[in-house]
């Protein structure tokens, strides 16, 4: 398993009880347990190591607001988890791995995003996964999904779910701060009152859809300025690709070296997102226009689940470029999740590692 091994540096000193991992190798669930890990840094109880992989391996280092001792071997040290904590594997062999080195020790799963764990219970008999004691959900929607989709096959699925919210929403809280970054990022930017700023987010090759979707912003707005932001697993081919799409049909992309997806977002006036991708949250959270922009037509029981909400809109390519030459700004006030996920979730992993009796050297 190609990893990168780290322990989170305490921020108070003592003696600890309990050592816990932390795993994840997909950019959603990193968003997830990103805020939670200095929470975790505070228990004076716990050790935690956290084991990277993916894309986020090449990005370890930038966890935010926690410092890290890298491991340089698995070996390194007296290492003895009771409780494994992980996000939706994009490798199943990775986290099975993870699982063969630790085995028999209670885990927990976070779902970082409506319908990321459905592929989790099918591969979990593939790849001889034991089931997760414990799962999270960032709201009771996302839970009804799981029992909905996976209840008839998993055994007491119920009683393993609770809703935590999503750690990385907790910013939302702070409509203040929300608003002044808003005015700093567009200035940044160079955008007047009456620019129109388009925040675009790709999933992986989707070349055939960006090329439509850039074609039809090429005959939209003069005042339109787009900001585009790739998914981190694209490989470079394909993001020069999509980039020279937009250029081609005379869209105006905006310089936006810099800038995380949090700020481009803050900035927008709408964001468009190809096909889908965990970042809606933050727009609709944000309460920004937000649209899934797809050319298949879907049943609404397979739209995207904050369409079926009404939170965001499914359209075509063409129906998006029509829609934008009328474009008129507006912001909603939204309430998407529980604050404080962050701790609730450091709090939990405690919490369930503390029930576990075990001698920690």
């Amino acid at each position: 398993m190609s990893v990168s091994i780290s322990e989170l540096q305490p921020s108070s000193q003592g003696p600890h009880d309990r050592d816990v991992v932390v795993f994840f190798d997909d950019p959603g669930a990193r968003d997830f347990f990103e805020p939670v890990l200095p929470y975790l840094a505070a228990d004076p109880g716990l050790r935690t190591r956290v084991v990277v992989g993916g894309y986020s391996k090449r990005t370890e280092h930038s966890l935010l607001n926690v410092e890290m001792r890298p491991i340089e071997t698995e070996d390194e040290g007296e290492f003895n988890p009771v409780f494994i904590a992980s996000g939706i594997s994009a490798d199943p062999q990775s986290f099975k791995t993870l699982l063969d080195r630790f085995p028999d020790i209670p885990t927990l799963l976070a779902e970082d995003y409506y319908r990321a764990s459905n592929g989790y219970f099918d591969r979990h008999i593939d790849y001889d996964h034991p089931l997760p004691d414990h799962i999270l959900t960032i709201d009771e929607v996302a839970k009804n999904e799981i029992i909905s989709r996976n209840g008839r096959n998993v055994i007491d699925l119920a009683s393993r779910i609770e809703v935590s919210g999503h750690p990385a929403l907790d910013y939302l809280a702070d409509r203040t701060s929300i608003q002044t970054e808003r005015g700093l990022i567009r200035e940044r930017l160079g955008l007047t009152s009456d620019d129109v700023l388009l925040s675009c987010f790709t999933s992986t090759g989707v070349t055939d859809l960006i090329k439509q979707f850039a074609e039809e912003l090429g005959s939209t707005c003069q005042n339109l300025k787009v900001a585009f932001h790739p998914h981190p697993r694209d490989t470079k081919h394909n993001i020069a690709l999509y980039e020279r799409l937009f250029q081609d049909a005379d869209v105006k992309l905006c310089t936006t070296e810099g800038l995380n997806y949090r700020q481009m977002i803050a900035g927008a006036d709408a964001v468009a997102v190809l096909p889908h991708s965990t970042v809606s949250l933050h727009a609709i959270g944000q309460g920004v226009p937000t649209f899934h922009i797809d050319t298949i037509k879907r049943s609404p029981e397979d739209a995207q689940v904050p369409v079926q909400y009404g939170l965001s809109q499914l359209v075509s390519p063409a129906d998006f470029g029509a829609y934008m030459k009328g474009f008129s700004k507006k912001r909603y006030e939204m309430d998407l999740a529980p604050r404080s996920a962050a701790q609730k979730v450091a709090y939990r992993i405690g919490e369930l590692s503390s029930s576990i009796s075990v001698e920690v050297v």
